[in-house]
């Protein structure tokens, strides 16, 4: 599969976060497995179809949650979960600010590496 990201990711340890559908205030649960500031790559038991918008709820300890709209950009289906790639279509830049907060504290070689990453 060709890579389309244009942001460094950071792997997560299945951190626990949420989702809703458009039109629903029902909070499903899901396991983020890799973040950036473009997306993020989710496992979960519900069918999500490519192209479903999604609202992302993920909780960061000693922060408020993050909030981001975000669409579905891809899907894999494993025996236990199901695999999905979704791109923030909206990202405030208080929510990036503590994704970055999040990734210094707890990633912080894999920030210094990706950060300089690809400058000769």
């Amino acid at each position: 599969m060709r890579e389309r990201r244009r942001s460094a990711r950071w792997e997560l340890e299945a951190k626990e976060a949420q989702f809703c559908l458009p039109g629903s205030d029902e909070r499903r649960q899901c396991r983020l497995e890799d973040l950036s500031f473009g997306g993020c790559r989710i496992a979960c038991r519900d069918d999500l179809p490519v192209g479903s918008d999604v609202e992302m709820i993920v909780a960061f300890p000693y922060l408020e949650p993050i909030v981001a709209e975000a669409k579905v950009v891809w899907g894999r289906d494993e025996v236990f979960n199901k695999q999905r790639g979704l791109r923030f279509t909206k990202l405030g830049d208080l929510d990036r600010e503590k994704i970055f907060l999040y990734v210094r504290e707890n990633h912080r070689d894999e920030l210094a590496r990706n950060w300089w990453a690809g400058i000769n």
